[in-house]
């Protein structure tokens, strides 16, 4: 019985590491007149941003029936009448491929974001007219504006 104790314990071990995810080191930082958000040192983002503040992360989801993880982040331009700037997202699949989705113009209103077991939904609200909403979906490693 002993045996089949520590059988089982090494294959749940094993399985355990299996379907274990990494998550990177990430930095957001203004070089310049470029604002770049890193992965492990690499940089995987990198957008002009003269009168901005680096990027910031808003939202970090891991969808476990894929093992993709998706970072959301929003631009931070200084000066202007906006609430904030474009969203951003980056995600890594369970192959460690990153990839830099085109970024969702934003300027006012409220980004929500849910996260659900194989997608991530991202919602932008206007403040004043709250029918008028966005919806943006990330799932498959796509993201997608619903109609």
């Amino acid at each position: 019985m002993r045996k089949f104790f520590f059988v089982l314990l090494s294959l749940f071990s094993e399985y355990a590491l299996a379907n274990s995810f990494d998550l990177p080191v990430v930095h957001s930082i203004k070089n310049g007149s470029q604002c770049e958000i890193s992965f492990d040192s690499k940089v995987v983002s990198k957008h002009d941003c003269e009168y901005e503040s680096p990027s910031y992360l808003t939202s970090y989801s891991l969808l476990p029936d894929t093992w993709t993880g998706v970072w959301v982040f929003q631009d931070a331009p200084m000066g202007n009448s906006c609430q904030a700037g474009a969203i951003r997202i980056i995600s890594i699949d369970a192959d460690n491929k990153i990839e830099a989705h085109n970024p969702i113009d934003f300027c006012a209103g409220k980004v929500i974001v849910n996260n659900h077991s194989n997608q991530v939904e991202i919602q932008i609200r206007d403040d004043v007219d709250t029918k008028n909403t966005e919806k943006w979906i990330f799932k498959d490693n796509k993201l997608t504006r619903l109609k």
